[in-house]
């Protein structure tokens, strides 16, 4: 496998894996804006616009001429929006990579943002506002976010809601995308079967420096650091169960203890042998489903655990999950959980070399998060050095002062009021 990465004169970043031994490829458009940097008047606008892009372009003036240059040889193209970048890509077999390309640099480059098409996608947004809404796990969890990090910057929704959605305009939705989607804020990333050299040479005509939009110089994205809150809210919906997001600070993905993190969360919560699956759902039978995950972001993550369980169990659980926290603070760590995790980990990169979707989008999260690539050897390295003491570390450095709690469930008054304050003395104790 060889890697190229190039920063072209016209701003663009791109870099290449060439991946012989698969037959198809992938190709990612990373554009750096997100939710994150919306001013909270039009959150929700780079969401929209990324919907937006498939409607229409001067050359393809319809979303069916967009989908259907790709699908038509045996292709698929997609995009997704997050909070600090957006992608749109493709994947398709590698003799069809150039017409991947071409869409793709058509989308990000002529779209028309048509107003009646822009009319009819706000009545989609707001549908997926609903659904979201009507999915506890999801809902719960945005809570959370924006109880944690606040209602502007990161805690944003990527939705947006039905107010800041509904007043947007088209001259203020396109005018956003011509200011955000230049050159300077692009990363192209592919993955496959292809030639690296030839292919950056035949991006780097697309993007012809002389031809470069105006907006891009000196178009840097500003990033403030949003603090932690520990907070407790419990919300009331009239649902089945309870959903719950219980989380900590993490850390921001420049972090170079990120590896060590991933252990942890590993061990903790990452799969039936993990912990937490084994003493909840296993032993005690409270939950269906339980499990920890890490977000990490430029200068900020956040750790949290996420499950479900009936009302008359949420204590019991929330009391487990802290009691098994507090045991990994107090340094009771197996070495066999440590490299059993490890095995995991190192699988999983192995893994993704069969995967172009897999490999494309490590190389975009990686340019754009170190400004290049990190080769799988020098990350097994690292996973590999970890040893137990250095768990034992990072749980004490973040199960610390701050821990915040999200529940989503059917509670009259006096059983929140109750709850809130058992949760209280529990985190304290933590």
């Amino acid at each position: 496998m060889t890697t190229i990465i190039k920063r072209l004169q016209s701003g663009v970043s791109i870099g290449v894996e060439e991946l012989p031994h698969l037959k198809s490829a992938s190709i990612g458009f990373w554009i750096k804006t997100g939710s994150r940097f919306e001013p909270p008047t039009l959150n929700g606008i780079t969401h929209f616009v990324e919907h937006l892009l498939f409607k229409g372009t001067k050359k393809r003036n319809s979303s069916f001429k967009i989908a259907k240059e790709i699908e038509s040889v045996g292709g698929h193209i997609n995009a997704f929006t997050g909070r600090e970048y957006t992608c749109i890509y493709s994947k398709v077999l590698p003799q069809y990579i150039m017409k991947a390309i071409d869409v793709l640099e058509d989308m990000f480059h002529n779209s028309i943002f048509d107003a009646d098409e822009m009319n009819k996608e706000k009545i989609v947004i707001l549908d997926e506002i609903k659904m979201q809404e009507d999915d506890p796990e999801d809902y719960v969890t945005e809570l959370f976010m924006k109880g944690v990090l606040g209602q502007t910057g990161l805690g944003q929704s990527i939705l947006g809601s039905h107010k800041t959605i509904k007043k947007m305009s088209r001259d203020v939705i396109f005018d956003y995308y011509k200011k955000n989607y230049v050159e300077n804020k692009l990363v192209i990333t592919i993955a496959g079967k292809v030639n690296g050299e030839k292919l950056i040479d035949s991006i780097e005509k697309l993007f012809d420096a002389s031809k470069t939009n105006s907006n891009s110089k000196n178009n840097s994205t500003k990033i403030n650091g949003e603090n932690f809150k520990n907070v407790i809210d419990i919300c009331i919906k009239n649902i089945g169960l309870t959903y719950f997001v219980l989380g900590t600070p993490g850390l921001g993905s420049k972090s170079n203890d990120r590896y060590k993190l991933a252990i942890l969360d590993e061990l903790f919560g990452g799969g039936c042998t993990s912990r937490l699956f084994q003493k909840i759902r296993e032993e005690k039978g409270l939950v269906y489903d339980i499990h920890s995950s890490h977000s990490n972001f430029t200068d900020i993550g956040v750790f949290c655990v996420s499950g479900s369980c009936l009302n008359i169990n949420v204590n019991e659980v929330l009391t487990l999950i802290l009691n098994e926290m507090k045991k990994i603070k107090k340094g009771e760590i197996k070495k066999s959980e440590i490299e059993e995790s490890k095995v995991k980990l190192l699988a999983g990169i192995e893994m993704s070399c069969e995967n172009t979707d897999a490999r494309m989008v490590k190389l975009g999260k990686n340019i754009i998060s170190h400004n290049r690539d990190i080769p799988d050897e020098e990350a097994i390295s690292k996973i590999k050095e970890i040893s137990v003491d250095d768990i034992y570390e990072i749980a004490k450095k973040l199960w610390n002062n701050y821990c915040s709690l999200t529940i989503l469930g059917n509670f009259k008054d006096k059983e929140r009021k109750s709850l809130v304050r058992r949760i209280e003395e529990e985190i304290q104790s933590l």
